[in-house]
């Protein structure tokens, strides 16, 4: 399930099958949409479960309802308090050691700090990336560095704002019609297309 609308951020959460055919295992995530790689599991989130753990069961007969409550009393307000870029990078949760490092993957803070105008940001997590090189990048490798150093950079190096916002909005265009999230889209300028030197 995810949020709408989707403003450059991917807010929801799901439901996976595990090894036990009566235990589901619930999980929220926050993402971000501006780049064509990005995960649609996001760079933030965790499991959650519902106050009673017996009643995570499917066969329970409270689980539907504990699983709505818990939706709407824990995960819907963590949720609706990541509504921008900004507040993803500064979102603070008990469980924020699992996922801080994805977030400060210097792939993603390229395009974050990017999508807000922060160039200097930008030349710091590149510096980092180029020291790594393209094949000790987790996941990635060359295409994704490519895309950072060749495609993202040379705009955030000249300052060129019009530029950055054109290429975040090309590969949000990208991810939002890979994962069929068109209908949830509404296409918003960037905080870099509103920032001024």
């Amino acid at each position: 399930m995810v949020l709408k609308p989707i403003h450059h951020l991917i807010r929801g959460f799901r439901v996976q099958r595990t090894a036990y055919s009566d235990y589901p295992e619930y999980h929220w995530d926050v993402g971000f949409t501006f780049w064509h790689k990005a995960s649609v599991y996001g760079v933030a989130g965790t499991n959650f479960v519902t106050p009673d753990i017996k009643t995570m069961y499917w066969s329970h007969p409270h689980h539907e309802a504990a699983f709505i409550d818990s939706i709407e009393t824990e995960i819907l307000p963590i949720l609706r308090s990541v509504g921008t870029i900004q507040a993803l990078l500064s979102f603070s949760h008990p469980m924020e050691p699992r996922w801080r490092w994805r977030l400060e993957l210097p792939v993603n803070q390229m395009c974050l700090q990017a999508a807000l105008g922060d160039f200097a940001a930008v030349a710091r997590a590149s510096a980092e990336m180029r020291a790594k090189g393209p094949l000790q990048l987790p996941w990635w490798g060359e295409e994704t560095y490519g895309d950072m150093m060749e495609g993202l950079l040379p705009f955030c190096e000249a300052g060129d704002r019009a530029g950055v916002a054109a290429l975040l909005h090309h590969w949000e265009d990208n991810f939002i019609a890979t994962h069929g999230l068109q209908a949830l889209h509404e296409k918003t300028p960037f905080p870099v297309e509103h920032r001024s030197e």
